[in-house]
C-alpha cells in the first residue's frame, strides 16, 4: 500500500494527474507549484541557469503538455473579448466543489 501511495504522489508531482483529485495530494499540488518557484528563484538568484525558451520550444513545456505553441492563436485575438469576458465567469458562492454546491444552498 505505501509503494503504491508512493508511485501515485511521485506521479502527480511529474505531471499534476488529475487522478489524485480527492486525496491529499490534491492539495499537495498547489504546494509544490509554489515551492518550485521559490527555489527556482533562488536558485537563479544564486546563478543557476536553465533554457531561456523552455516554454514554446519543440522540445519545451507546451509541447509536452499540450502539443505545441501557436502564437498566431494569441495574436489573432488581440482586441477582441478574453474567453472568460465572454459569455462571462462565474463566481463560487461556497469553499467547495460543484457537486456539493446545492447542498450548501439547502443549509
Amino acid at each position: 500500500e505505501q509503494t503504491a501511495y508512493a508511485l501515485g504522489l511521485a506521479a502527480s508531482q511529474a505531471s499534476g494527474i488529475r487522478r489524485n483529485f480527492g486525496s491529499m495530494t490534491k492539495a499537495f499540488h498547489a504546494g509544490h507549484a509554489a515551492e518550485s518557484g521559490s527555489v527556482a528563484a533562488d536558485l537563479v538568484a544564486l546563478g543557476f541557469t536553465a533554457a531561456n525558451d523552455v516554454l514554446e520550444t519543440p522540445l519545451g513545456f507546451y509541447q509536452a503538455a499540450g502539443g505545441g505553441f501557436d502564437p498566431s492563436r494569441i495574436v489573432n485575438r488581440l482586441g477582441r473579448p478574453w474567453m472568460f469576458a465572454s459569455p462571462g465567469d462565474l463566481i463560487k458562492r461556497f469553499p467547495c466543489g460543484t457537486i456539493q454546491q446545492p447542498v450548501m444552498d439547502a443549509t
